[in-house]
Formats: C-alpha cells, sequence, structure tokens
C-alpha cells in the first residue's frame, strides 16, 4: 500500500491521524457503525478510533442490486474489517453473514416472544447482566421473578452473586441496536389463560390495547393479561413512516385490526392503517392522468425519486422521466423538502402506483406555476392559460 490506497478505481487519502489507533482494530471482527458518505464506488463508515472504514460497491452489489438505496448517511451497520493497512482506511466488507449478527437474533425473539437460555455473567445494584452472545442484556431487579420486593439489600446481593455462571430462561422485552440497549425479563412464562385469548381473537376483529414498546420495525400494543401483538411499521398509516415515535407514544390507547393470527408462534399481526381513510380508495376521482400536480420530494434514490401528493400518496419520478444532462444522476436535479410541478404519466390503484414526469412538463407551464407562487396567488396548474393572462392578472 502507497500513501494513497487505490482499489475498485477509488482513490483514498492516508489518514494520519489513525495511525497511533491501528492496534485498537482486527482484521476479521465486526464493527457496528454509522455511515459517512455514500459515493458511487463505495460507502465510508465511523468505526472508531477517529477513521473510516471503506465499504466497496462491489460488496453491497452481492446483495442484490438495490441494496445500497436503503442506505443513507447516519444509518448504523455492521461491517466485517477485512484489511487494516499500516496507514490509510482500513476496508470493510458487508455480507450475509455479518447481518446475521446478535442483534438480528435478539429483534427474532423479540418478535416471536419465546425465551431463550442465557448465562449470568455479572450483577449490578440494578440486577443481573446476561451474555446474548457479544451483547450484554440487563435484567432489572423488577424483572427477576424470585427476586422479591423488600428484600434486605445483603440478602439480595448474596442471591445476585449465587446466580452468576448459571443459566436461567429469559425473555427479550425491549431492544435497541442503536443504543446497545438490550433489556431481558425471567418472567418469561406466560399467564395460562393467554392461550384462552388467542383462541377469541379472529382475523379482521378490531380490538383495542395499550402501546407498551416502540421499536424501529413497529409498535407492540398489549390487549391485558401479557398479551402482545405487532403493528409493523408499514402498518401504522398510509403515509411514509421513519419511526413508529412519529404517531405512537408508549401508554397510548390505540385501536387496531387484526390481521393474522399464529397460535403455534403465539403471534399476533395486527393494522392500524387498515381502520383509517384509505386515500388509494378514491385516486382516480381526485387525479388523471396528464394532470398537473405539485409535490414534495421525499426521498432519492438512484433510479428516481419518491414525490408526497398528498397525505398517504407518494410517486415515483422515475431517471427517464428527469431532464438530466450527460454525467448527472437524480440527486443532482431534486433535493429532499424540494416542491416541484410534474405531469401525471399513469395511475395504478390496485398497485398504489402514480407515474409522474418532469420532461413532460413544457416550460410555460413552469413559468406560470413559478410566477403564480412567487406572488403568492392562488393556481389551478391544470387550467389553460397563457402568459399574457398570467402578466396581466400579475400586474393587477
Amino acid at each position: 500500500y502507497e500513501e494513497n490506497q487505490a482499489v475498485d478505481n477509488i482513490t483514498i487519502p492516508k489518514k494520519t491521524q489513525a495511525i497511533n489507533t491501528r492496534t485498537q482494530l482486527k482484521s476479521g471482527e465486526l464493527r457496528a457503525g454509522k455511515i459517512t458518505r455514500i459515493k458511487e464506488e463505495a460507502i465510508f463508515v465511523d468505526v472508531g478510533g477517529s477513521y473510516e472504514a471503506v465499504v466497496p460497491r462491489k460488496d453491497f452489489i452481492k446483495l442484490g442490486e438495490n441494496i445500497l438505496d436503503s442506505f443513507s448517511p447516519g444509518d448504523t451497520i455492521t461491517v466485517r474489517i477485512s484489511h487494516v493497512p499500516n496507514s490509510g482506511n482500513p476496508f470493510a466488507s458487508i455480507s450475509k453473514p455479518c447481518k446475521n449478527n446478535d442483534w438480528e437474533r435478539v429483534e427474532k425473539y423479540l418478535r416471536s416472544g419465546e425465551t431463550i437460555e442465557l448465562e449470568i455473567i455479572k450483577y449490578n445494584r440494578g440486577g443481573l447482566i446476561a451474555a446474548f452472545g457479544n451483547i450484554e442484556g440487563f435484567i432489572p431487579n423488577s424483572q427477576i421473578s424470585d427476586l422479591r420486593q423488600g428484600t434486605r439489600s445483603e440478602r439480595v446481593i448474596e442471591f445476585k452473586k449465587q446466580k452468576i455462571g448459571t443459566s436461567l430462561p429469559l425473555r427479550v422485552i425491549e431492544a435497541d441496536e442503536d443504543r446497545a440497549r438490550l433489556i431481558l425479563s425471567t418472567k418469561a412464562e406466560k399467564h395460562e389463560h393467554d392461550a384462552n385469548i388467542l383462541q377469541d381473537l379472529e382475523v379482521g376483529q378490531t380490538v383495542s390495547g395499550e402501546v407498551v414498546n416502540l421499536v424501529k420495525f413497529g409498535a407492540f400494543v398489549d390487549f391485558g393479561g401479557g398479551v402482545n401483538g405487532l403493528i409493523h411499521i408499514s402498518e401504522l398509516a398510509w403515509q411514509h413512516v421513519h419511526h413508529p415515535s412519529e404517531l405512537l407514544d408508549v401508554g397510548d390507547e390505540v385501536t387496531v385490526k387484526i390481521q393474522d393470527v399464529d397460535l403455534e408462534r403465539k403471534r399476533i399481526s395486527l393494522s392500524r392503517k387498515s381502520l383509517c381513510y384509505n386515500p388509494w380508495s378514491d385516486i382516480e376521482d381526485r387525479y388523471q392522468v396528464h394532470d398537473l400536480v405539485e409535490g414534495v420530494v421525499t426521498t432519492v434514490r438512484e433510479f428516481g425519486a419518491f414525490i408526497s401528493l398528498a397525505a398517504g400518496i407518494e410517486g415515483l419520478l422515475h431517471i427517464s422521466e428527469m431532464p438530466l444532462e450527460p454525467g448527472m444522476t437524480p440527486p443532482d436535479a431534486v433535493k429532499p423538502g424540494e416542491k416541484i410541478l410534474l405531469r401525471i404519466t399513469s395511475i395504478s390503484p390496485q398497485q398504489q402506483r402514480i407515474g409522474l414526469s418532469l420532461q413532460q412538463v413544457r416550460p410555460e407551464e413552469r413559468l406560470s406555476w413559478m410566477m403564480y407562487k412567487k406572488h403568492a396567488l392562488p393556481l389551478d396548474v391544470n387550467k389553460q392559460q397563457s402568459l399574457f393572462d398570467i402578466d396581466n392578472e400579475v400586474n393587477l
């Protein structure tokens, strides 16, 4: 390796400040870090020690054509360190084995509610600590079934000491990979009447419960008696939701519709959005092909951009419908949060899709829209008006 390293046509400047910390990073180890930059040839991940690891684009392509589109700067991912040179940036890879890490196993147990035998490795004033692979899970005193409330402190300490080195059946009750927070409970046994409650639940039934936990993939709802169901993030609302906390708080009372009941796995799937107004139900009454519409850019990808037209309605502006100069990409043309004028090219209510175009908006239509916005005048973008009409109205 020279002063500058070149891999897959990527030139990466030497990072001298990381030389003293090279011993902290070893080839083959897994590191969780935040994406700092995304380039065409690679992504850069902050893995600690004041330096970035480089993940070549080819590692993402192995996982699927569009896997890179699902990442954004600030996202936390797990990478495997593949090479640590004496100077410059370390190299890392992301692969299916790396993604099957301890946090994915944690998420599996959180979803299913299954118990797992874990070894107690230490204790502190607040509870016990168990080893879940490379993760340390915390069992609060309140979640230790054999520890009675009001027990004298010296007996509590002795009780905890005796648990070190033993294995306990535990259930995951809270998990947050970003905060490295894993909460476990020895109170894993369900109430005897849980099975009866599950038997009484039917698909399509509307029920109410209390939100007891929010995780990145959804919200858990308690129906009473310890029976929980999951509202997946995609079933929270018709509009795109980044995190359940945007709509719900722990302790909220929520009404949901049962989508599925898995008696064997004791899993209940719920939907909140199915009880809300479906903005796609009358989409053809609100929009027509060839209509001009104003939208807000929500997400920009390599293949195009998603545009919000109304609450719960997003359309796709494909790259082929963008007026791009040679060498330009969608992020060069539109930015998240930007308002733009587009023409509807297709509407598919069944697939809940709307096709949009920038190419098919005529210059005079765009100028008309810009002038009306500048002067804060109401505008029917689908009304046929000439520039003379516009000038006269603005002058008035």
